[in-house]
This record gives C-alpha cells, structure tokens and sequence, in this order.
C-alpha cells in the first residue's frame, strides 16, 4: 500500500540525571548532550541499537535505557557510560 506510519513520543534516559536543555548547573548541558551524541555515534552505527523501556516517569516520558555496541559486539549501557564520563548522576525515581 506505501503507508508508512511513524510515532513520536517525549523519552527520559533511565536511571540518570543529567541537566535538561537551557539549564545551568553543575554538569554543563551542552557538555552532556554533545558527550550523548558521541557515544550514539560511536556505539549505534546504523541505526542498531536497543531500547530497553522502563515504563514511564510522573510527566508521562518513556524510560529507556540505550545499549549499543563496541567494534567487538560488547553491550555498551549509553545511560551508565554518561555517569562514567561525568556528564549525569545516577537517580532512581
């Protein structure tokens, strides 16, 4: 038929807090987001990855943690690699 259907929805990275977009503190969000888009480029070649869903936080977001992929096929936690590079703190609602 040719349709294709796509659905968006508003996400929060599990199991992390890291700085929301146009807020100052002690983690800089341009550092976080530009430290993010790294690691997805890095471990999320083509588009493979997985999104594991953790339900959804008390604004209706999706909680999702991403894992990709080293150049070895090894599970890369995204969410766990931005608290190891500095750019978030755990926090469990």
């Amino acid at each position: 038929f040719g349709w294709e259907l796509t659905a968006t929805t508003s996400a929060r990275l599990y199991g992390i807090n890291s700085p929301d977009t146009g807020t100052e503190g002690p983690i800089p969000t341009k550092a976080a987001t530009e430290n993010m888009q790294r690691l997805t480029k890095k471990f999320c070649k083509g588009g493979n990855f997985t999104a594991e869903l953790h339900g959804r936080d008390k604004y209706g977001r999706v909680l999702i943690d991403i894992l990709g992929q080293d150049e070895n096929g090894v599970s890369i936690d995204l969410n766990q690699q931005q608290i190891k590079d500095g750019h978030a703190k755990v926090y469990l609602p």
